[in-house]
């Protein structure tokens, strides 16, 4: 899969570098995740749009499974 690209407030492009090890992919998973306890309602939902991107940057079928697996409890226990 191709990174995503975003485009900032002034135009410039912004992209997501995949997963080149697994501890990068550790790391940004666990960050994500830390995110989604936060008090800040801001934070939670950067923790969302991270998962979200590590799903799609994912190297493995299993990584991208896990942060499904863990926003779809995430939604079920907030609803």
């Amino acid at each position: 899969m191709a990174p995503r690209s975003s485009t900032t407030g002034a135009g410039e492009s912004m992209r997501t570098a995949p997963c080149a090890t697994p501890p990068a992919c550790t790391e940004r998973f666990t960050t994500a995740v830390s995110q989604l306890g936060d008090e800040s309602a801001a934070l939670r939902l950067g923790g969302v749009h991270a998962l979200a991107g590590l799903a799609h940057d994912a190297p493995t079928r299993a990584l991208r499974q896990a942060c499904v697996d863990v926003l779809c409890h995430l939604g079920r226990i907030r609803a």
